[in-house]
C-alpha cells in the first residue's frame, strides 16, 4: 500500500484507540513486592533522569515535553545484552517545527542506564525524514549498545521496475554508531533486488558484535522466477567490512510458495552463524533456519509446530538464544483476521539436538482468552532460560505485578508473562501489567530482555500521555503518544 493510504488507515485506528482510552480510569496504584521492580517512560524526550531501577520500587511515570498525540512511542524497543542501552521507536512521530513539520516521519530515542537511573542520550531521525516511512518500526542493538540498526520499511527510494504500475515502500535500513560525542550519521542499506512494496526492514537482528545484520523483507516477490511468485519473502544478510557494509546474500526458502512471507521476523545467534526467519507457510506457519557455510548461507531446517493450526500459525515473532540452540516462536494470528478473534495465541520452544530441532514446550497464558494475541511479541534471554511473552489484547484491569487476572474489563490493555526454564520445563514466574492500566493501551506491543534476563522493556504504543497544565486547562492529553515500561529483577 502507498504511504498516503497507510496514513489514512492509521487515523481511524488511533481514533478508536483514543475512545477506548477515554473509557478507562486514571487511578494509579503501587506495585507489590515481587521479583520485578518497575519504572516507566512515557513519550520521553528530555534528558531527565529516570527513577533508579531498584529491587523494590513503586511505579514512576514520566513524560517528555515533545510527547504528542499519535506518536506511538514504544512501537518497537531494543535492549543491549548488557542491559545498559535502550532504544525506543516512535514510527509515527512528526519531525520538524510547526512550519516545516514532516508528519509521521518517525523517530528513535536512545537511553543509557547510569548509577542515577536511565537518561536520554539521543533522539535519532532519518537523514531526510519522510512522511510514512516507518522509521523506528523495527530496531536492533549490538551487545554493548554501541551500534543500532533502524528499519524504515515503508520508505521509497526508486522508480517502478518493469511491469510495476506503482513505485514505493521498498524499504531502507539505517545503521548508527555511537562515539564519544554522540551518534554518527548512519549508513543507509538497501536491498540489492529491491522492488516496490517489499517492506525491506520490517524485521532486524544483529549478531552480538553488531557486525552481521539480518533484514527481513517479507513482501518480496520473485519476479524473475518462472512463474513469478508473490510475497514469498526474503532475508538479506549484511556484514560490516573495512570498506563499510556489504550485502552477503539474499536468502529465500528452498521451496518458496506464494504468500509465504519469509522474514516477517528474524533472529541471529550471537556468533552470527545461525539465522531463524519466520514464514507463513501453508497457513500454519514455519521457521526456516539457515546456517553459514563458509562464505554462503544454506537452509538447514524448516521448523514446524506439532499442534499449530490456522488459528495459531507459527511465526508471529522468533527469538534465538546466544548459542543458537534454543528457539522461541510466537503463534498469534495476524491482525484483522477472524482467526485472531477466535484464538488466544501461544508460544513454542524448540531445542536443537544434534542438528535436529525438537519441540520441547507449548506455552499458553495463565488466563488465556480468545482474541488475546498471546505470542504477538516475545523475547528470550541469552542463555535461553528466561522468556517474556506478551498478549497485546489481554483485558485484565490489574495493575503492576502479580495482580488479579480474572476479569476482562479493560479491553486490549495488554499484559506480559515471564517464564523461567528448569531443564526443559517452563514455569510462569511473573504476570506483568502496566502500573496505569487502561483500555486500549496495548501494553506488550514491543518487548526486549537483556542478555541475563534481569532487565525487561515493554512498549505500550497506544498509551496516552500524562496531563500537562495546558492539557488540564483544555481538557486534552496526548492520546496514543505511547509509553515504555522498564522492570528489573532484584
Amino acid at each position: 500500500m502507498t504511504s498516503t493510504f497507510r496514513l489514512a488507515l492509521t487515523v481511524p485506528l488511533l481514533a478508536t484507540a483514543a475512545f477506548l482510552s477515554a473509557c478507562a480510569s486514571d487511578k494509579a496504584s503501587s506495585l507489590s513486592n515481587e521479583l520485578l521492580a518497575h519504572a516507566s517512560l512515557e513519550g520521553l524526550g528530555l534528558p531527565n533522569a529516570l527513577a533508579a531501577v531498584r529491587s523494590q520500587d513503586t511505579s514512576t511515570h514520566l513524560q517528555a515535553s515533545d510527547a504528542a498525540a499519535g506518536d506511538v512511542f514504544g512501537a518497537a524497543v531494543a535492549l543491549s545484552r548488557d542491559g545498559n542501552t535502550l532504544a525506543v521507536g516512535a514510527d509515527l512521530k512528526s519531525s520538524g517545527g510547526l512550519l516545516e513539520a514532516v508528519p509521521a516521519a518517525g523517530s528513535v530515542y536512545v537511553y543509557t542506564r547510569t548509577p542515577g537511573g536511565w537518561r536520554e542520550q539521543a533522539r535519532l531521525l532519518a537523514p531526510v525524514p519522510t512522511s510514512g516511512s516507518g522509521f523506528g518500526h523495527s530496531l536492533t542493538l549490538s551487545d554493548d549498545g554501541s551500534r543500532l540498526a533502524v528499519g524504515a520499511p515503508f520508505e521509497s527510494h526508486t522508480a517502478a521496475r518493469a511491469g510495476e504500475s506503482l513505485a514505493g515502500d521498498q524499504g531502507v535500513v539505517y545503521v548508527f554508531e555511537r562515539n564519544a560525542s554522540g551518534w554518527d550519521q548512519p549508513a543507509r542499506l538497501l536491498a540489492s533486488s529491491a522492488s516496490s512494496f517489499d517492506w525491506f526492514g520490517i524485521s532486524l537482528s544483529f549478531n552480538g558484535a553488531g557486525d552481521v545484520l539480518a533484514v527481513g523483507a517479507h513482501r518480496h516477490d520473485a519476479r524473475d522466477a518462472q512463474p513469478a511468485r508473490t510475497d514469498i519473502g526474503a532475508v538479506y544478510v549484511f556484514a560490516r567490512t573495512a570498506a563499510g557494509w556489504a550485502e552477503e546474500g539474499a536468502l529465500m526458502a528452498a521451496h518458496a510458495v506464494d504468500g509465504a512471507q519469509l522474514g516477517k521476523s528474524v533472529a541471529l545467534s550471537q556468533d552470527g552463524q545461525t539465522l531463524a526467519a519466520a514464514a507463513h507457510a501453508s497457513g500454519l506457519g514455519a521457521v526456516h533456519v539457515f546456517g553459514r557455510d563458509g562464505a554462503f548461507w544454506r537452509e538447514r531446517a524448516v521448523v514446524v509446530a506439532a499442534n499449530a493450526t490456522p488459528r495459531n500459525p507459527l511465526g508471529s515473532q522468533v527469538a534465538l538464544s546466544a548459542d543458537g540452540t534454543t528457539l522461541a516462536v510466537g503463534a498469534s494470528a495476524p491482525e484483522g483476521t477472524e482467526a485472531r478473534l477466535r484464538s488466544a495465541g501461544s508460544a513454542y520452544v524448540f531445542v536443537n539436538e544434534g542438528g535436529a530441532w525438537r519441540q520441547t514446550a507449548r506455552i499458553r497464558a495463565s488466563n488465556s482468552r480468545a482474541g488475546d494475541a498471546f505470542g504477538e511479541r516475545l523475547s528470550l534471554s541469552a542463555d535461553g532460560r528466561a522468556l517474556a511473552v506478551s498478549a497485546v489484547n489481554e483485558s485484565s484491569a490489574a495493575r503492576g505485578l502479580g495482580g488479579e487476572q480474572g476479569d476482562a474489563s479493560a479491553l486490549a490493555a495488554g499484559a506480559v508473562y515471564v517464564y523461567s526454564r528448569q531443564g526443559l520445563h517452563w514455569t510462569q514466574t511473573d504476570y506483568v501489567k502496566s502500573s496505569r492500566t487502561r483500555t486500549g493501551d496495548q501494553f506488550g506491543s514491543a518487548l526486549a530482555l537483556s542478555g541475563d534476563g534481569r532487565q525487561l522493556a515493554v512498549g505500550a504504543r497506544l498509551e496516552d500521555g500524562a496531563w500537562s497544565l495546558r492539557g488540564w486547562l483544555l481538557n486534552e492529553r496526548p492520546q496514543n503518544s505511547g509509553g515504555v515500561h522498564l522492570y528489573s529483577r532484584g
